[in-house]
């Protein structure tokens, strides 16, 4: 996205009104979301000429490592969230005989 498209963005917001809220989420390879927080906004004259930094706003979920999530650990957690749902149906299942 270059400065004057974001800009754009900015503009149309602040014309519906002064105290517009800003959601930013990164979208990681496995489809999860992650709800976001603007850190800072900074110039330095240099290219890139803005740089935006974010952190994290929900403490549950955090990114340990920037390095790219290798096909078995996407695998991994692939198998991780159907077994909880399983697990999470039986549960269910097991509540209602009760």
């Amino acid at each position: 996205m270059k400065i004057k498209e974001l800009k754009r963005y900015v503009d149309k917001a602040y014309k519906k009104g002064k105290d517009c809220k800003v959601e930013v989420w990164f979208l990681l390879d496995d489809d999860t979301s992650i709800m976001c927080d603007i850190d800072s906004i900074g110039q330095f004259h240099i290219i890139p000429d803005m740089t935006i930094t974010f952190k994290i706003s929900d403490g549950n979920n955090k990114i340990y490592c920037s390095e790219p999530i290798s096909k078995e650990q996407m695998d991994y957690r692939k198998k991780y969230n159907n077994l909880k749902r399983e697990a999470e149906k039986i549960s269910e299942i097991l509540r209602e005989m009760l």
